[in-house]
């Protein structure tokens, strides 16, 4: 689950850390453990309404639910849990221990890593990139090319445009990340916030509710910004 490093949850993420149980956990109560081989005995199994392409390769112990898609030459890891109505899309890649909850929707060549929680509802646009031991809340949406960090956390309902990315610690509440958008690791993103086109931050910035962060704006390392602050498009906050 993901580590405070001393700052302050946003509200977002506080219901979210506590609805959502990690893969580890839920794992674990099934008698797989992603972190040890050892367990990793039985077979994968899937519904009998699910879709399995004869291509794809499912790890040991994982479960697939009813009405589930798993695309060509997909890659699901050991003691997963796929939940209902799920798309696995094309050659996408899903490590060990992950658990995509139901009605999400995993575009072709999207990479998830170990041990990391998905939401309802959420989706990605071809060629994402979710890092491991990451709380995606529910209805998400990753556009193509995105990418999140390891031990990251993202609020119900955020959106990240094509290109955006946020580096590994991120807490990133409901909020809108525009194209090209560039985050630093440890980065805090609060709720409402929107961060428009080709903008970026250092690391350890933590942003404010309700910000509006101009186009090629930039927040250099370390940076605080109080709730409802408009930046204007090229401005450098932060910058010594």
């Amino acid at each position: 689950m993901k580590r405070n490093h001393g700052k302050i949850l946003i509200p977002a993420i506080l219901p979210l850390m506590a609805a959502l149980v990690p893969a580890s956990v839920f794992a674990a109560a099934q008698g797989c453990d992603p972190n040890n081989p050892n367990t990793w005995t039985a077979s994968p199994t899937w519904d009998s309404t699910a879709s399995i392409a004869s291509t794809a390769k499912i790890g040991a112990g994982t479960t697939i639910g009813a009405g589930s898609k798993v695309a060509g030459y997909a890659r699901i890891g050991a003691c997963g849990t796929i939940g209902d109505n799920v798309n696995v899309g094309y050659r996408s890649k899903l490590g060990d221990g992950v658990t995509v909850n139901n009605g999400v929707y995993l575009a072709g060549h999207t990479i998830i890593g170990d041990l990391t929680t998905v939401g309802a509802g959420t989706k990605t646009g071809g060629s994402t990139v979710i890092g491991a031991n990451a709380v995606i809340g529910t209805g998400v949406q990753f556009s193509s090319r995105t990418r999140l960090g390891d031990n990251s956390t993202v609020a119900n309902n955020a959106v990240f445009s094509g290109h955006a990315e946020a580096g590994n610690n991120a807490q990133i509440g409901t909020a809108t990340l525009g194209y090209y958008v560039n985050l630093g690791d440890d980065n805090v993103v609060g709720d409402g916030t929107l961060i428009k086109p080709h903008a970026k931050s250092g690391v350890n910035v933590h942003m404010g509710m309700s910000d509006t962060i101009g186009r090629y704006a930039v927040i250099c390392d370390n940076a605080t910004l109080p709730d409802n602050m408009s930046l204007p498009n090229k401005y450098k906050y932060g910058c010594f």
